[in-house]
């Protein structure tokens, strides 16, 4: 299996690695030498599945040395706001947008992780990498607080074959806080009262095309429809930065309904949205003094 850049999927430039899960993270939530456990994942050998055991801080892959510096600014954000979450301060719109980038960093790092560790078991050729898909789809985010005092990193689901054809959504825990993480094209646009897909087919090519319906302009709580506990923060954010540059449907979002859920209408992003007693809310932007509280067990 050919080396590539977690970040931009090229033959990586530079004697560099990426800390799938980040250095930082390791250390706030016990012994960076800590040997975990990792898996099962599939022994391409032995044809079993196994778990694979060693130093959490050894969990990383290879990248470019500009790539990797250019996201350390991320992660220094990402930093503060976990941080700050984890002690339940108030977070603003703008810290909100940093976590769910980070999720998108971290959920799409963890399938090429996996990636390597199975030796592309499933055959996926990635045809996207962590630098273009952060924030170019529709995202939610659940935060749950648990009553464990547990310290320690813990992720699901980014070994299920599932999740290595469609890595769409995860589970991360950061000590006593849950995150459930979902990430694709139209996932809340259409309960959100946003332009939505209601098919899809794929082109001769094999490129993938949806069939978009007009928004029904309000809000339909609730905005996920499956099964999931409650008792969280909610937390959604429309992107449709894709559709900026097709004129046959570009139509379908020029409209004031969606202006107001913009944050910056010609990037096609989103406001970030919290739900709020079976309302959608927006979190305020400016200044964390301002900001959200994290509200659980509602």
């Amino acid at each position: 299996m050919d080396k590539f850049c977690v970040f931009c999927g090229n033959k990586p430039k530079g004697k560099n690695n990426e800390h799938v899960i980040p250095k930082w993270l390791i250390e706030f939530t016990g012994d960076p030498n800590r040997v975990v456990k990792f898996g099962p994942v599939w022994n391409t050998k032995t044809f079993s599945l196994e778990l694979k055991e060693f130093a959490f801080d050894q969990f990383q892959f290879p990248a470019c040395e500009s790539c990797n510096s250019k996201y350390s600014l991320l992660e220094i954000r990402a930093k503060d706001v976990i941080q700050r979450l984890v002690s339940e301060e108030a977070l603003s719109s703008k810290d909100f947008t940093v976590l769910l980038d980070w999720m998108d960093k971290i959920r799409v790092g963890l399938w090429l992780a996996y990636n390597y560790l199975q030796k592309n078991i499933s055959e996926v050729e990635p045809n996207y990498h962590i630098s273009n898909r952060i924030g170019t789809k529709d995202r939610a985010l659940f935060i749950y607080k648990s009553d464990s005092e547990e310290v320690g990193i813990t992720f699901s689901g980014v070994n299920e074959p599932a999740f290595q054809y469609y890595p769409t959504c995860f589970n991360f825990r950061i000590n006593q806080f849950c995150f459930f993480n979902i990430s694709t094209d139209f996932v809340i646009s259409k309960y959100l009262g946003l332009p939505y897909s209601s098919d899809v087919y794929f082109t001769e090519g094999r490129e993938m095309k949806h069939v978009l319906n007009e928004g029904k302009n309000r809000v339909l709580y609730p905005i996920i429809r499956m099964p999931y506990n409650k008792k969280c923060t909610e937390i959604y954010q429309p992107i449709f930065s894709h559709f900026g540059l097709r004129d046959q449907i570009e139509h379908l979002y020029d409209t004031d309904y969606a202006r107001s859920l913009s944050q910056d209408f010609h990037k096609g992003i989103g406001k970030v949205l919290i739900a709020q007693k079976n309302k959608i809310v927006e979190t305020l932007w400016k200044s964390r003094n301002l900001g959200y509280l994290i509200i659980f067990g509602r």
